[in-house]
């Protein structure tokens, strides 16, 4: 049930912004954003529990369907992960690419060099908005380039 992740991821930023300083009702702080987010996920996380519900109440059986398919989170789980684990040996250019390949295994692509493509494309284009455009400073390539 998606809502009951909505609800718990929702819950869980709240909790990560309860030491941030919120405020007066004169001036924002740093907090007050990201907990009006949260309380927003929440509620929806709720709406989408609610219709969970009236569904399961009328037809009398749970359907939970095919929205749990592991295939495509463990995909964006381990695209994200080689981000984060290959970023500083290997540069941007080769974090993004590896990062967005291991993640189109999410999709049901039915070629190879689909896949190249896609990382191709979006590793350019990262590069072309964050280093360029945004001007973060990240090592475009490795360190002994």
């Amino acid at each position: 049930m998606p809502g009951l992740f909505l609800i718990g991821f929702g819950i869980f930023a709240l909790v990560l912004t309860n030491e941030l300083p919120a405020g007066s009702s004169y001036a924002d702080d740093v907090a007050l954003f990201p907990r009006i987010v949260a309380v927003g996920i929440v509620l929806f996380g709720l709406i989408l529990l609610m219709q969970d519900a009236l569904r399961y109440y009328r037809s009398g059986e749970l359907d939970l369907g095919d929205r749990w398919v592991l295939r495509p989170l463990a995909c964006l789980v381990a695209g994200a992960l080689a981000f984060a684990v290959l970023m500083q040996p290997f540069g941007f250019v080769a974090t993004a690419a590896t990062s967005a390949f291991v993640g189109s295994f999410a999709a049901p692509f039915p070629a190879f060099w689909q896949r190249v493509a896609v990382a191709v494309v979006v590793s350019a284009l990262a590069a072309i908005v964050f280093i360029v455009l945004l001007g973060l400073n990240f090592p475009l390539w490795p360190a002994g380039i």
